[in-house]
């Protein structure tokens, strides 16, 4: 009976000792920076992928995250549910 119990509930101890370590270190910032995004051409139901990129979904008042592509500069955008890319993208904190 002893080592039954012992079977079943180490290893289940294990898995959730290591979910709560990795979940421990995983950064908040890290989730708010996108590695993918958009700008609008001509409209935000028309746009073009642009990657990699590092813009946050949070605004920390340094502006607009966008890209020079000659002598145009773009506005960056993540898509929503409905695949517009229609949510704003904003430069993230230095590191």
């Amino acid at each position: 009976m002893k080592t039954n119990f012992l079977k079943i509930v180490l290893p289940a101890f294990a898995l959730m000792l290591a979910i709560t370590a990795s979940l421990a270190f995983t950064s908040v910032e890290d989730d708010a920076i996108v590695t993918k995004a958009w700008y609008q051409n001509p409209d935000e139901n028309t746009c073009v992928l642009v990657e990699p990129v590092r813009c946050d979904t949070v605004d920390q008042g340094l502006g607009f995250c966008e890209i020079q592509q000659g002598p145009i500069t773009h506005q960056l955008y993540d898509k929503d549910g409905n695949g517009k890319c229609n949510i704003e993208l904003f430069k993230p904190q230095p590191l």
